[in-house]
């Protein structure tokens, strides 16, 4: 079995030629790239790992947004407060909900990120996106 190395590795090789076979496999090594780049960035605990510890502090949540969850955050003299990423929240707005991007922006500033509800108050974040790979 392979690594993910190993994987882009191989792929790396098999991509050095010409014609389509050769194509596919610098498409393939570029994807695995990406793929390391999110591993890296996104390493840390497992989605179970991280809804324990906010349970445990009672940290507050956002109903339906459970796919935007990526991790919790901390801040001076608290405890771990649910970490959310805003754009997933939007996408599911737009998906569930069918509403259009602007109206979710919206809806979210209004019924979501305007909403303080004490110390234990959910954060969104806009995360920074990787550098895309180029072939």
């Amino acid at each position: 079995m392979l690594t993910l190395e190993e994987a882009i590795q191989h792929a790396q090789e098999k991509g050095q030629g010409e014609g389509a076979c050769s194509q596919d496999h610098r498409q393939l090594a570029s994807w695995l790239q990406e793929l390391e780049q999110f591993r890296k960035l996104f390493k840390g605990c497992d989605r179970e790992e991280i809804e324990e510890a906010l349970e445990e502090d009672e940290a507050l949540t956002a109903d339906g947004f459970e796919d935007a969850l990526v991790g919790f955050a901390r801040q001076f003299n608290s405890g771990p407060l649910a970490l959310y990423n805003l754009e997933v929240c939007i996408e599911i707005l737009v998906e569930r909900d069918g509403m259009t991007y602007g109206e979710a922006v919206e809806y979210l500033e209004f019924n979501t990120l305007g909403a303080w509800v004490g110390g234990k108050t959910p954060v969104f974040a806009t995360l920074i996106q990787p550098d895309p790979i180029s072939p």
